[in-house]
């Protein structure tokens, strides 16, 4: 069985994702056995506490979530540089005191939980990154073995490209810590998967235009 959080489990996504299941159920058999059901129950990335009872027993957490706002110069650069700070200071202190990849990951967490309230709520950073992170520490507590992140293609695109520089300064630096969230996956320790797909529409895609990239390189799909 699948259990799906969401800041509203009453809307209309939601519902929808019910429904489909149930469809699914009804029709379709996986494994030898009936689909499995979805749950739906109030979740959300920017709340720790919301995450721990959902996760215990879980076999594997994927992970969907994403924000993007309208950029506010100020506000968004200051705290960009004050994460680098902080960063910067919690990698010197990694590097005089070796550790293990799960008290690295805990002093990046408390890193990054003393800059959230300097943003509102749901932006990127809070969702993108410290949302991972809550994600991450909450796996870790439960024993969760799996993390399955969706991040987006613009994610592997370098610093300097056109679009990358466009989309982090319109949407508040989006990309930019989508990427902090991957690295932190990458830092912890954890069996992971990282997905970055392009567009999404419910049309099929035709043969070749499916793409694999791994670290920054096409890779054939057959």
């Amino acid at each position: 069985n699948v259990v799906a959080l969401a800041r509203d489990p009453t809307s209309m996504a939601a519902k929808a994702l019910v429904q489909l299941s149930t469809a699914v159920a009804k029709n379709e058999k996986v494994g030898g056995g009936a689909a499995g059901m979805v749950t739906v129950i109030r979740g959300d990335v920017t709340e720790l506490a919301s995450l721990m009872a959902p996760m215990r027993g879980c076999v594997a957490c994927i992970s969907v979530s994403g924000a993007s706002r309208v950029t506010r110069p100020l506000t968004d650069l200051a705290g960009f540089f004050l994460h680098l700070v902080l960063r910067l200071s919690s990698t010197l202190k990694q590097k005089k005191t070796p550790s293990s990849p799960s008290s690295s990951s805990s002093t990046s967490f408390s890193s990054a939980s003393s800059l959230s309230t300097a943003y509102p709520k749901t932006h990127p950073y809070n969702v993108n990154y410290l949302g991972t992170l809550h994600l991450l520490h909450a796996a870790r507590l439960a024993s969760v073995p799996k993390l399955i992140r969706v991040t987006g293609l613009s994610v592997g695109y370098s610093s300097f490209n056109p679009i990358t520089c466009l989309l982090n300064l319109v949407i508040s630096f989006a990309v930019r810590w989508q990427l902090a969230g991957e690295r932190a996956i990458r830092a912890s320790g954890i069996d992971y998967t990282l997905i970055r797909p392009g567009a999404l529409t419910n049309e099929e895609a035709a043969p070749e235009e499916l793409v694999v990239k791994g670290d920054g390189e096409g890779v054939p799909v057959g």
